[in-house]
């Protein structure tokens, strides 16, 4: 500094200096002027480092606290930016996270799964509570699960549904959930919310099972057969869509297709109990009582498995066809879906000669205690069994003795 001092003074003074080698001044107030004019930078100079100097001395006023002052604050707002950006691109993820449990959740509308559907909107909203689509997606859960459980008055569901629509005359998934209520007790109807359900979205599978249902209950099996296709090719990871389309083949005597599509079934989803009660009927009536009785049993330990038989996808009601033209048989409840195992299992002991084996399985459904207007639908459905394979294998004996002996 004294070095920078030096250099000013000389450079601005060089009048002064040759002042006092050459010259005389020609009063004092002239030379004091003239003195001061020429050398004022030193004089400033020296006051702002005097300062300086008594600043950071008493007062511990660094002479570069300026340029700390904003160094510091450049580095903060840079930090502050760094943060928004970090913050700025986690609720980005978040975001989209969130999208992708939106996007599975109406993959398992499509599916008929508003469960497993409520489930994925509702771990979108702890991520965006913001979130339209998965509000919107958890409120329609709530509502087709009811509807699933079939727990609800038709009437008050209804208009529910009609509110709904109203808010959301695009949504597919409102339009095949209403195809249900209305399948129960309006079929024409059913079939137009079905159809606008596809027209809004092709992939809906859920709204091809419903129009596959209703022809099947119709007995129009070959209508029913491209869409119990299409549903299951467009969620071919649900059983039920599976064992659905190898029921239709096997209604359509399509018996080696309806096998393979069922025990692929059993490959890939084991725990899936009825694809093993279709089995039995099946090979049946195939002729292979072998297997029947293989895959009866099975049936019977899968059912009597409290944690095996309490799975989702195992519950609801289940519906069995008695032939085209007649009413089909549904079973709901514990009780009358291990009477029909039981018989199911009988019929097959029987037709093999095993007649106390047979007796064995027809007294433990017996024991069953439940509703005598059941009782008489599962007989009803084995009746329609024992018809089947009277038709397509040389069991006419054993088999009519089965009908008297039980039913």
């Amino acid at each position: 500094m004294t070095q920078a001092i030096l250099r000013a003074v000389e450079a601005a003074s060089p009048s002064f200096w040759g002042a006092s080698v050459h010259g005389r001044p020609k009063n004092r107030l002239a030379d004091a002027a003239t003195f001061i004019a020429s050398t004022w930078v030193v004089f400033f100079a020296v006051i702002t480092v005097g300062t300086l100097l008594i600043g950071w001395v008493l007062f511990d006023v660094s002479p570069l606290h300026s340029l700390q002052r904003i160094a510091a604050e450049q580095e903060q707002n840079e930090f502050e930016q760094a943060e928004h950006q970090r913050a700025k691109a986690q609720t980005q993820s978040k975001q989209n996270i969130a999208e992708y449990h939106v996007e599975l959740g109406h993959s398992l509308l499509n599916a008929g799964q508003p469960e497993a559907a409520k489930g994925e909107f509702d771990e979108a909203l702890k991520l965006d509570p913001a979130n339209v689509e998965a509000q919107k997606g958890s409120l329609k859960c709530e509502l087709f699960v009811t509807i699933q459980e079939q727990e609800y008055d038709p009437g008050i569901m209804q208009q529910r549904l009609f509110e709904l629509r109203d808010r959301y005359p695009k949504d597919t998934h409102l339009a095949s959930f209403a195809g249900d209520v209305f399948s129960i007790y309006d079929q024409a109807t059913a079939l137009e919310e079905y159809s606008q359900a596809i027209e809004l979205d092709d992939s809906n599978a859920m709204a091809y099972y419903g129009t596959a249902n209703i022809y099947y209950a119709q007995g129009k099996y070959e209508k029913a057969l491209p869409y119990f296709k299409s549903a299951y090719d467009l969620a071919n990871w649900n059983p039920m869509y599976q064992q659905a389309y190898a029921d239709i083949l096997l209604d359509l005597e399509r018996y080696d297709d309806s096998i393979s599509e069922l025990e692929d079934i059993t490959l890939w989803d084991w725990q899936f109990m009825w694809a093993y009660a279709d089995l039995t009927h099946v090979y049946r009536l195939k002729g292979d009582l072998a297997k029947s009785h293989w895959y009866g049993r099975q049936f019977i330990e899968l059912l009597t498995d409290d944690d095996i038989a309490s799975l989702e996808r195992n519950g609801g009601t289940w519906s069995f066809s008695t032939g085209p033209g007649t009413y089909m048989v549904y079973l709901a409840e514990d009780p009358e879906q291990q009477y029909f195992a039981y018989y199911n299992m009988a019929l097959t002991s029987y037709l093999m000669g095993k007649t106390g084996e047979a007796d064995s399985y027809a007294s433990k459904a017996d024991a069953i205690s439940m509703d005598p207007d059941l009782r008489s639908e599962v007989k009803r459905l084995l009746a329609y069994y024992v018809d089947r394979v009277k038709e397509e294998q040389d069991f006419d004996t054993r088999a009519e003795e089965f009908r008297g002996r039980y039913l």
